[in-house]
């Protein structure tokens, strides 16, 4: 992703190199396969080409992101600011799975919230068929295919994968005599809980919290410090939040002047509470509608 290509004769070649600042690892093509390099370049006209892009996403999940942008042709510098941390001896999900039979929605808001539950629920000697009585409901496209990896199909997700959405659908579908389970992270928005406690009972349950990645902090100020990055990632709230917190005061005003792109809507205001100017959303929130906006970004 960081190539760069240079042409000359036998003549002018050490003097091309030289002022071009051609280093090792490199590699001399010579005669008349040169003439090829305009049809052969095909990474070099990949959409996200010669883009140096920053992911903060959780080492677990930054995959997908890093190998879509890697595919298009990016350099990606990985630098994950927040580790997942599942909440041990949870007695307040042990006391739901005794009582399964009673809800009649289950709402999961992330990846993570999916594969815990699942986790403790296999482990507890059950399957998917204990959830026959209620409803799955997934807050994106993301989530769904998580719960598609358990043999489940949500039965409902919002046309917008955001909380908002996904509260003012609950409100629509709900009843007063129903019962709604909500495994989520620690810190999630209160306004969810709120809403649907005010149609019918709510039981939030906390599996998991964001806590800060401490790792590569010298390496992560060393790269921005270079003042050479193109776009910095941020795919939730904490992940805008302990980045920040792993940076220097000299890096985070270095950031400032960085283009930032977000998932959504609340990762984007968490970016402007950090006085953060150069902030851009992706359309879609999910993985996928940030790298479409990067492309967007990188080729107006």
């Amino acid at each position: 992703s960081n190539q760069r290509v240079v042409t000359g004769n036998l003549r002018d070649i050490v003097e091309v190199v030289k002022e071009e600042n051609i280093k090792a690892p490199s590699l001399i093509v010579v005669g008349d396969v040169v003439d090829l390099r305009e049809k052969l370049e095909f990474f070099e006209k990949r959409p996200l080409y010669g883009q140096k892009i920053v992911v903060t996403r959780a080492r677990a999940q930054s995959s997908k992101l890093v190998d879509k942008l890697s595919n298009l042709g990016a350099t990606v510098f990985e630098y994950p600011s927040i580790q997942i941390r599942e909440i041990e001896d949870n007695e307040n999900l042990e006391k739901a799975m005794d009582i399964l039979d009673d809800y009649t929605h289950i709402v999961f808001t992330s990846i993570n919230g999916v594969n815990i539950f699942f986790e403790r629920l296999f482990d507890r000697g059950f399957d998917s068929r204990v959830l026959a009585n209620s409803k799955l409901i997934a807050v994106g496209s993301a989530t769904k295919r998580a719960l598609r990896n358990y043999g489940l199909n949500a039965d409902w997700m919002p046309e917008n994968y955001d909380g908002d959405s996904l509260a003012n659908g609950l409100r629509e579908m709900l009843k007063s005599d129903d019962r709604v389970l909500i495994p989520r992270a620690k810190n999630g928005r209160a306004d969810l809980i709120d809403s649907i406690s005010e149609i019918c009972k709510a039981d939030e349950v906390i599996l998991y919290e964001s806590v800060i990645d401490e790792s590569n902090i010298s390496e992560l100020n060393e790269t921005i410090k270079k003042n050479d990055i193109d776009y910095i990632t941020f795919t939730s709230s904490s992940t805008v939040k302990y980045f920040m917190e792993k940076l220097t005061d000299e890096n985070r005003q270095k950031v400032r002047g960085i283009n930032c792109v977000s998932i959504g809507p609340i990762t984007s205001d968490t970016l402007k509470n950090y006085d953060i100017k150069f902030c851009d959303q992706a359309e879609i929130y999910t993985i996928d509608g940030v790298v479409d906006r990067l492309i967007y970004l990188a080729q107006r």
